[in-house]
């Protein structure tokens, strides 16, 4: 009987730390870690007020929004291209040029502002593939998401003095990540073996990887927070002018998704499954040591008590029906 309810509270353990493994994949493997974008609100009650600056709200999608400038005076025709295009996700740019009857061209710039989610190796607009072909932005950027741990020569990052810096961040929190994966596996099957042969010493090592696996992913995070911290200190578009940057900063929008709270609670289960397998090797190779204990503290305690008598007490043993479970 014992020995069934010892292999019950293997088990359970193992299934423990094998959910805690499932949960911290699923943290660091879904896009969804922040947002940024734009307050929509916001910038619909600020910029109509504004000269030559237009709104435009699409009827199918509420995906973005298109701010449109139209300068006053033509300007001298100085390039051949019949438009530019400027990105810098969440925004994108697109400038036309319409030639005049006088020889000169005029400068209709729409903007797009939309949301973006991201992670620890990937950024995704938050745009649907219609839309993507409507605005242009194809023509940028092929696929709805980068991958920026294996970042083209040609990014839009590439004009930033920085982005070496975030580039190599990125990739240090990607492996840290990594690292806490691989940890949390090789305590996963360390703790399964060491368990089910009762070997302590494969036990205590499962403890050290579970601990191991939760410092690795506090890096990650907080890799992740200085490199959000270096991209929002970006300037807006710094090859393009618009009179209206500095109501478009203010209005920038920044939050965290379900992911990175969930990334949290794994760093606490990680610390817990430490604790659960540093608990569980102490009593291993006696399960009835607890019991024990505790019955010479209550003899201990009956001695004192009787001002010196002597009392036989006999060691705790689990009798049929009685449960054990060293966690």
């Amino acid at each position: 009987m014992g020995l069934s309810v010892i292999r019950i509270c293997d088990y359970s353990t193992i299934i423990f730390s094998g959910n805690i493994l499932v949960l911290l994949m699923v943290a660091l493997a879904t896009d969804y870690w922040e947002y940024n974008g734009y307050d929509f609100g916001t910038l619909m009650e600020v910029l109509p007020k504004m000269h030559d600056v237009e709104i435009y709200v699409p009827r199918d999608t509420r995906t973005y929004i298109e701010i449109v400038y139209i300068q006053d005076q033509t300007v001298l025709n100085q390039t051949n291209e019949l438009y530019d295009v400027y990105y810098q996700p969440p925004t994108f740019a697109r400038v036309d040029y319409q030639p005049q009857s006088d020889g000169r061209i005029k400068k209709i710039t729409r903007i797009y502002v939309f949301y973006q989610y991201s992670n620890l190796f990937i950024d995704c607009n938050d745009l649907e593939d219609g839309v993507r072909i409507r605005m242009g932005l194809r023509e940028v950027q092929n696929h709805k998401c980068i991958n920026f741990i294996f970042m083209p020569s040609n990014d839009y990052r590439s004009q930033y003095d920085d982005a070496i810096t975030v580039l190599r961040i990125e990739r240090a929190a990607f492996s840290f990540g990594l690292f806490s994966i691989i940890s949390m596996i090789t305590s996963l099957i360390t703790g399964s073996i060491g368990s089910l042969s009762r070997r302590l010493n494969m036990v205590t090592a499962a403890s050290s990887l579970s601990l191991a696996s939760g410092m690795c992913l506090i890096v990650a995070i907080a890799l992740f927070n200085g490199k959000s911290h270096l991209q929002q200190r970006w300037p807006l578009l710094p090859d393009l002018y618009i009179p209206f940057k500095e109501e478009l900063m203010k209005s920038r929008d920044h939050t965290y998704g379900w992911s990175f709270v969930l990334a949290w609670i794994c760093v606490a289960l990680n610390f817990t499954a430490s604790f659960v397998w540093l608990y569980k090797s102490q009593y291993m190779i006696d399960p009835l040591e607890p019991s024990r204990r505790m019955d010479e503290d209550v003899s201990r305690t009956r001695r004192k008590s009787s001002g010196g008598k002597m009392y036989i007490s006999f060691p705790h043993t689990v009798e049929e029906g009685e449960t054990f479970c060293d966690l």
